[in-house]
């Protein structure tokens, strides 16, 4: 459903209006993304049925939201001894849109690793430590203030860079990325974690395109999904997110995963920023124009 609601939002000038059952109702209050109710209160109590809020706030675990409840038609209707119109304006979700990121380095041939698996990265680590990537590193996170991350990318970051934090003798972009990411919040995407081992983390079981959704609703700052291609892709299918930070690695892989399947959205792009470096690896920093 997060996926639908993100590709109508995208759609310049329209306001979505959802009608529906309680369980649906209660699945849209639960992703966080409902910037107004209209609700008809009649002034007597059943004792029994199914509350709409109390439900979908306790039991369904949604976001926390402050409301603020104004009259429509300036107040009560003319039968006012029946029913009351209200209009609850969810302040939070309307205010706290937040840009979705991510980073991702490529082959020529748009692999984000070799024929050998997720392991073969030789056309990719080359480039990785150049001044154009780590200047591009710097970028990536400068706005950010929730990193998202797959399981196994989170094994891999935070198992090396927390020491690179650490070390004096580091190049400082790389000291300055590693920080970052030590303390910044972090949010791991993985159906066999159960506790997170690393600090300021939580482990989340859900469809990459809900949990982003969700957090769009909450917090400032941008929200950077680090390198996860598990996570970019099904955003990209979702046409969630806002920026790609691209690094372009001037090789052929000839075999390995694609970042950008057939059967995406059609999206357009505006080039932000570029830069080449000595070895032929080119940063990219594209908008998503809506």
């Amino acid at each position: 459903m997060a996926e639908e609601i993100a590709k109508l939002e995208a759609e310049p000038g329209k306001d979505l209006v959802a009608a529906g059952g309680t369980e649906f109702m209660h699945s849209l209050i639960k992703l966080g993304v409902v910037d107004e109710y209209r609700l008809w209160v009649l002034p007597a109590a059943t004792g029994k049925g199914t509350p709409l809020f109390r439900d979908a706030w306790m039991s369904l675990g949604a976001p926390v939201e402050k409301c603020t409840a104004t009259p429509m038609c300036g107040g009560y209707l003319r039968r006012k001894d029946v029913q009351t119109v209200l209009r609850i304006s969810n302040r939070k979700t309307a205010m706290t849109r937040r840009k979705v990121t991510a980073n991702i380095s490529i082959t020529l041939d748009g692999r984000y690793n070799g024929p050998g698996g997720p392991a073969d990265m030789g056309a990719i680590v080359p480039y990785a430590t150049t001044d154009v990537a780590r200047n591009h590193m710097n970028r990536i996170w400068e706005n950010a203030t929730t990193a998202v991350l797959g399981r196994l990318n989170a094994q891999g970051f935070l198992g090396f860079w927390p020491s690179v934090a650490q070390d004096d003798s580091a190049d400082p972009r790389d000291r300055g990325y590693a920080k970052w990411l030590v303390d910044t919040e972090k949010v791991v995407l993985s159906s066999t974690l159960t506790e997170a081992p690393w600090k300021r983390t939580r482990i989340v079981n859900a469809p990459a395109a809900d949990v982003v959704t969700e957090l769009k609703t909450t917090g400032e700052g941008d929200i950077l999904v680090n390198s996860s291609a598990s996570i970019i892709k099904p955003l990209l299918a979702a046409d969630l997110l806002d920026r790609l930070y691209l690094i372009i690695c001037p090789e052929i892989a000839g075999g390995g995963q694609r970042l950008f399947d057939n059967g995406l959205p059609a999206s357009k792009w505006q080039l932000a920023h570029q830069e080449t470096g000595d070895l032929g690896e080119v940063a990219l920093i594209y908008d998503r124009a809506r």
